[in-house]
């Protein structure tokens, strides 16, 4: 247990204010994984086309960043805690990509087609 209160008591400093490890690594992946700049978003909006779709875009890398971050905050603290748990966690989640990646590849899990706008104008004409 030395090692975990080390862990997420011993970090740097922020202003003054104590930061843990786990929070630290978890700030440096929300930062790189956000919105990048304004450049950007122009980009994608010229790539994208509509407003609908870019909002969306934009909600994706906040959510993403978001979910990465805290996600590597957690097992941060878990590893600080009970390392045993974090090792058991991490070949689950190792497992479970894996998993995915040979369904896919045998052809158990196939991509959904998208309908082209012919395909939609017939459906609202039957209904």
């Amino acid at each position: 247990m030395a090692l975990g209160a080390l862990m997420l008591s011993v970090g740097g400093t922020l202003g003054g204010v104590t930061v843990a490890i786990p929070a630290m690594f978890a700030f440096l992946a929300f930062n790189l994984l956000t919105v990048p700049c304004m450049a950007a978003v122009a980009a994608a909006r010229g790539e994208l086309g509509g407003a609908k779709a870019l909002w969306f875009a934009v909600g994706f890398w906040l959510l993403t960043a978001y979910v990465v971050s805290a996600g590597i905050f957690w097992f941060g603290v878990l590893a600080a805690v009970a390392w045993w748990a974090a090792l058991v966690a991490g070949i689950v989640a190792v497992g479970a990509v894996i998993t995915v990646a040979v369904l896919k590849h045998k052809g158990i899990i196939k991509p959904r087609k998208k309908k082209d706008k012919a395909e939609k104008g017939e459906e609202h004409e039957r209904a």
